[in-house]
């Protein structure tokens, strides 16, 4: 009878322990968002976090909103609230890359010409083509954005085409990461040429659906439209809006929209929180495929960049994310832990030292 009294009460208080262990993460997770909102005088924030290591005897799971997403009429940052997420979309070009891979429709040690229409002339460095490898691990050489008139990034794949006819590589492809829009762009062209579908079918089809998100768009139905967060960069409103046109050449690797449990969802997937359908792209997807020269410790895989948490935790973490007109967004996540953040702001800001403290703290 001792025995079982002892046992109750041990699970009792260890999970008294527990929830109060969330708590205290809750409170510091908030505290700090507040403190980086005030700092930096950012006008919205909405932040997932997901916390999934074997020791825990459930995912612990949370969102949190702050501040406002519109300011006429007022309105508040909440769970529905729509975000431009910026880099974030380059994930899903490489996930259905990897998608590809895995069912055999491509290699990615294909040339890019080989996925190609023959009127579409791509250059080449000495006699070497380009790789589908090189575009996907951001090696390929070929600029972040062509520099052409970008109309705010509305350019169609005939003005791509007539900017890559006369093009030089500035260095050997292969030799040097350097993040490339156009290189992603050119992935998405040649999936599509292969799948005869377009971006968004393929997004639907092949990521979204099979892990059930349906708040993450590439086309924005009239009732996206009217949740997504007005744009600041500093104290003004960006009035413009970017990559919306179907036809861009970047919408997919720009001009994805989101609100954060959409994105919380995609993290569960890449931490296998759960088993997924998709799971066999994964190994792909977060390999390592390329190591900084001028760092002993930051290295790339496809478009995440992968480093420890910091000096003290050697935790590999990856992450991407960026700012873009009016918008920020960024993704941080610990496969090892099963630990990952994701931070959306209607705000030109960097939030990747917040997103950096939100994993310690989860970490601790």
């Amino acid at each position: 009878m001792m025995r079982v009294i002892f046992l109750f009460l041990l699970t009792f208080f260890s999970a008294s322990l527990f929830s109060f262990k969330e708590a205290d993460v809750k409170k510091e997770i908030s505290v700090a968002c507040k403190k980086y909102i005030k700092d930096k005088n950012i006008r919205g924030l909405s932040v997932g976090v997901i916390k999934a290591s074997y020791d825990l005897e459930s995912p612990f799971e949370k969102t949190f909103y702050f501040g406002q997403s519109k300011k006429s009429p007022q309105t508040n940052v909440k769970e529905a609230t729509q975000f431009r997420i910026g880099d974030l979309s380059k994930m899903f070009v490489a996930a259905l890359l990897c998608h590809f891979v895995e069912t055999g429709k491509l290699d990615l040690s294909d040339t890019l010409e080989k996925h190609l229409p023959k009127s579409f002339k791509m250059p080449d460095y000495h006699g070497e083509k380009i790789t589908l490898f090189q575009l996907a691990t951001h090696t390929s050489s070929l600029p972040k954005i062509p520099t052409i008139p970008m109309k705010d990034y509305q350019v169609s794949i005939k003005e791509i085409q007539n900017y890559l006819r006369p093009f030089k590589f500035p260095k050997k492809p292969g030799t040097r990461y350097e993040l490339s829009d156009l290189g992603y762009g050119l992935l998405v062209y040649a999936m599509g040429r292969i799948s005869r579908s377009s971006f968004e079918e393929l997004l639907k089809e092949h990521l979204l659906n099979p892990l059930s998100i349906s708040t993450l768009h590439c086309k924005m139905s009239a009732f996206a439209v009217q949740r997504l967060c007005e744009g600041y960069k500093g104290l003004f409103l960006v009035k413009k809006h970017f990559v919306d046109k179907d036809w861009c050449f970047f919408k997919p690797t720009r001009g994805l929209v989101s609100n954060t449990v959409a994105l919380q969802s995609w993290m569960r997937f890449l931490l296998k929180v759960e088993k997924t359908p998709l799971d066999s792209i994964l190994k792909n997807l977060l390999q390592i495929t390329y190591t900084f020269e001028e760092s002993t410790v930051k290295k790339a895989a496809f478009p995440f960049i992968v480093s420890p948490l910091s000096l003290e935790k050697a935790l590999t973490t990856y992450s991407i994310g960026g700012t873009y007109h009016g918008f920020t967004s960024h993704m941080a996540f610990i496969p090892d832990t099963r630990t990952g953040v994701v931070i959306l702001s209607n705000a030109e800001e960097n939030v990747g030292h917040l997103a950096k403290n939100l994993l310690e703290i989860l970490s601790d």
